[in-house]
């Protein structure tokens, strides 16, 4: 769609500061046991290939847990109204789940797309981005500026 709108090329800021897999379509991010409706806050000044190698992680250990069930499913919590959660399953599988990265990859072969660059610049909820953010958003931005066709 962004393509035929006339847009070339997308750059793809990720900011979260968590790991997050997509399971069936569905993004899925570690909680604690006892908050299960906040971000783990023990990840403050992780670095964007640092959080690459959890997610890489973290979808292998999902697809490892559904393979071990007859359907392929494993139990994912979902926030509802009031801040309850419930757990559902959710079917897992290579094929349909992937980490962030992952899905970039596969977006990025998908015909009618734009081209596509995908960074990862993490920055933490509610506090202000470090110095250090700040300067590998310019550097991206830049890079995709000066690149324009």
């Amino acid at each position: 769609h962004l393509k035929t709108e006339g847009y070339n090329k997308v750059l793809w800021l990720n900011m979260r500061e968590e790991p997050v897999v997509f399971l069936s379509g569905q993004a899925c991010a570690p909680r604690s046991e006892d908050n299960m409706n906040e971000n783990v806050d023990w990840l403050m000044s992780v670095e964007g290939h640092e959080l690459d190698a959890m997610e890489k992680r973290l979808l292998k250990d999902c697809i490892d847990v559904a393979n071990q069930k007859e359907s392929n499913t494993m139990g994912v919590f979902y926030q509802l109204a009031l801040g309850a959660n419930e757990e559902r399953q959710v079917f897992v599988t290579a094929t349909n789940s992937f980490s962030v990265r992952g899905a970039f990859e596969w977006l990025q072969q998908q015909d009618g797309v734009p081209e596509l660059t995908y960074a990862r610049v993490p920055v933490a909820d509610e506090t202000a981005p470090e110095e250090p953010d700040f300067d590998q958003l310019v550097m991206e931005l830049r890079s995709v500026a000066c690149s324009r066709t």
